[in-house]
């Protein structure tokens, strides 16, 4: 594979899982510090990113650099998909309302309980 190629793999990568935490580049930008053009020419693989914006990029995600620079699609043990999604909604949880947060734990409650049954 190309370094060409592996660029683009990696970009792709790093946009499909920045997604699927739900986050926008002008968010993510903010939450590793960088600026949302960086965070895009990435994803585009316009540019490389330095070790230390790897270093947090990773962090931000909730991946290794590892998986970030492999070119394989399976992730390691370490960074399930399940990790992700409860990642992304502690995320969403944060920007909600009393309200909202009261509805979701009353939900929870409720399913716990039904798992219990």
């Amino acid at each position: 594979m190309s370094e060409i190629d592996k660029k683009k793999e990696m970009g792709l990568k790093l946009k499909k899982i920045r997604e699927d935490l739900g986050l926008t580049q002008a968010e993510f930008s903010k939450k590793v510090s960088l600026t949302q053009a960086a965070i895009s020419q990435f994803e585009k693989a316009e540019r490389f990113p330095s070790s230390d914006a790897l270093q947090r990029i990773a962090k931000g995600l909730g991946v290794t650099v590892d998986f970030i620079l492999s070119t394989s699609d399976e992730e390691k043990a370490d960074n399930p998909d399940k990790e992700r999604m409860i990642q992304n909604l502690v995320a969403k949880l944060q920007t909600a309302t009393p309200d909202k947060v009261l509805k979701l734990n009353r939900f929870y409650n409720d399913f716990l309980d039904e798992d219990s049954k």
